[in-house]
């Protein structure tokens, strides 16, 4: 079942930084009735450079590499930990997943929700 609209994210630039605004998602309307965010899990790829090492030690060559950071929710928004860390380290190239969401309709039946991803440009 596919449920158009379900995230409501906002990103917008400040500064020359990105931040993220999340509004708590409680219930979503569809033409099939109400739905309410049982769990989802939420994903920041972080890409970053380190510098290559080799058995002498560091070569000075920067090697392009990236940073995950994953966890298990039940309430929206996101908590403030993980908004502001990550409007703090947004930077083009990152990608943001929210996947495995599960939904409840009216009569307590429990659905998948697709998959979002977010890559910012």
């Amino acid at each position: 079942m596919y449920i158009r609209h379900l995230y409501r994210l906002c990103f917008y630039h400040r500064r020359r930084r990105c931040a993220v605004n999340c509004n708590p998602i409680k219930n979503y309307r569809c033409k099939n009735g109400k739905y309410a965010i049982s769990s989802y899990q939420f994903l920041y790829r972080k890409t970053g450079v380190t510098e290559e090492e080799n058995e002498d030690g560091p070569t000075g060559k920067a090697k392009p590499t990236t940073t995950i950071s994953a966890s298990l929710f039940r309430a929206t928004p996101l908590p403030q930990v993980w908004i502001t860390n990550i409007a703090d380290q947004l930077k083009p190239g990152d990608e943001l997943f929210f996947f495995d969401v599960i939904v409840k309709d009216e009569q307590g039946r429990l659905m998948f929700a697709p998959t979002l991803k977010l890559k910012i440009k």
